[in-house]
């Protein structure tokens, strides 16, 4: 069969098929690294982003509660104690921002939830603390104890915050964690496809020198030992060229000059 074809046009298609092999390799293992890359780069936008923010929802929370305490532990010095709760405003102003970027950043509902949640207990926690400061400031308290029993009675939006905050920052992480099986689990996918490939071009090349050698080799072979029968004056067995390589071209035209 290969014998139709001439013995460049053997190799030359011999070659395209290994390095179309070669190409589909590389192909896979590149469709692998941007793979990897855009896992990443989406882990980074997305859960990255949202572990970053729940790490600063918490962080403000605790802010928060730690100026709540300095208010009510200087009840007997106003103005710090107004200092205080002026540095916990602003605190409580920026967690909300923080909690509505992360209610943005937020993909699954749970998640939504959770910042919905965190929302709502902010802003039960800011009117509850803000008429406390006001009672304080109005010199109804005498001591920190009384000023803390009093806000005691009305603290569900804190607990409201805090249970939300700890929740999101534990989801986010956890999240952030699957990235790491995500990728070893694309890494495992590409390297496996690699070495299919690579293996099939192996076992494909190794059956084209194979296939390609033996249709080069055995028809010369044969030309080689006409040549030498005639050399030898031997003229009486046919010459036979089959196919239209150049082994055949060189049997046939030792046939036509010798006319056997």
């Amino acid at each position: 069969m290969l014998n139709r074809f001439r013995i460049g046009a053997r190799l030359g298609g011999a070659f395209a098929l290994v390095l179309l092999l070669l190409a589909a390799v590389a192909a896979t293992g590149l469709f692998g690294v941007f793979t990897v890359a855009d896992t990443t780069h989406e882990a980074l936008e997305t859960d990255g982003a949202l572990a970053v923010n729940a790490g600063q929802v918490r962080r403000l929370a605790l802010e928060g509660r730690r100026y709540e305490k300095d208010v009510l532990i200087n009840i007997d010095t106003p103005d710090r104690s107004r200092g205080y709760f002026e540095k916990w405003s602003g605190a409580m102003d920026r967690l909300e921002i923080t909690l509505r970027d992360g209610l943005s950043l937020a993909r699954a509902p749970a998640m939504k939830s959770l910042y919905q949640d965190a929302l709502t207990g902010l802003a039960a926690y800011r009117q509850d603390f803000t008429g406390i400061e006001e009672r304080l400031m109005a010199g109804e308290f005498a001591t920190t104890g009384a000023a803390n029993r009093a806000f005691s009675e009305s603290k569900a939006g804190i607990y409201q915050l805090e249970e939300a905050a700890e929740a999101i920052a534990t989801r986010a992480q956890a999240e952030l964690d699957k990235l790491g099986g995500t990728l070893t689990s694309v890494v495992e996918s590409t390297v496996t496809r690699v070495v299919l490939f690579a293996a099939v071009a192996l076992i494909v090349a190794v059956a084209l020198a194979v296939v390609i050698t033996r249709g080069i080799t055995l028809p010369l072979g044969r030309a080689l030992t006409v040549a030498r029968r005639v050399a030898e004056g031997d003229l009486r067995q046919a010459i036979v060229a089959e196919g239209r390589d150049e082994p055949a071209q060189l049997l046939q035209a030792m046939a036509d000059q010798f006319g056997i």
